[in-house]
């Protein structure tokens, strides 16, 4: 789990506790390298709740501002997942990068070409939920894995795929209500 808030405490503890020895120094450093993940995974989950709404405003506007919006904050974002290794910052990275690409893919071909890449990312992303099934965000935003899959096959006209996903989508409709 992405713990950086209990860490923060940790850290802060520790190095409060060894201020006068030599131990301080590295106590101090993870403490701000705590922070400034906890400030960056904020960052990040905020940028991803933004992103989500511009996707919708231009899906029904199609406003080439819009798009450009969209395009800086999917930049800002991979930026920011850069700088940490960290497993929530690569689903809110990814999730958001799959929607852009669905969205603007100039024609099916182009989606298809990406296919195994896209499996690969949305399968890495469904061990994360399983890794961390107490994690409260994942728990509430893992149907998106079946949804992204769904829309893909649709884009590509793979309607036996598509149906698939649509028909595990009805079938867990309960669980997310």
């Amino acid at each position: 789990y992405d713990l950086s808030n209990e860490l923060i405490i940790v850290y802060h503890s520790l190095a409060r506790l060894n201020m006068y020895s030599e131990d301080y120094h590295h106590y101090e450093r993870l403490y701000n390298k705590f922070v400034a993940f906890s400030l960056a995974s904020a960052k990040a989950e905020n940028i991803y709740y933004d992103f989500m709404i511009m996707l919708g405003e231009y899906q029904l506007t199609k406003n080439p501002n819009d798009l450009e919006k969209i395009e800086s904050t999917l930049r800002e974002l991979s930026n920011i997942t850069e700088l940490y290794n960290s497993h929530r910052m690569f689903v809110f990275f990814n999730i958001m990068r799959i929607y852009y690409l669905l969205i603007t893919a100039p024609n099916p071909e182009s989606l298809l070409q990406k296919e195994m890449e896209i499996d690969k990312t949305l399968q890495d992303m469904k061990a994360i939920f399983e890794r961390y099934p107490l994690d409260t965000f994942y728990n509430t935003v893992k149907f998106i894995i079946d949804a992204l899959y769904f829309e893909y096959y649709q884009k590509i006209n793979n309607l036996v795929r598509a149906r698939h996903y649509y028909k595990l989508i009805i079938d867990n409709m309960g669980e997310y209500a």
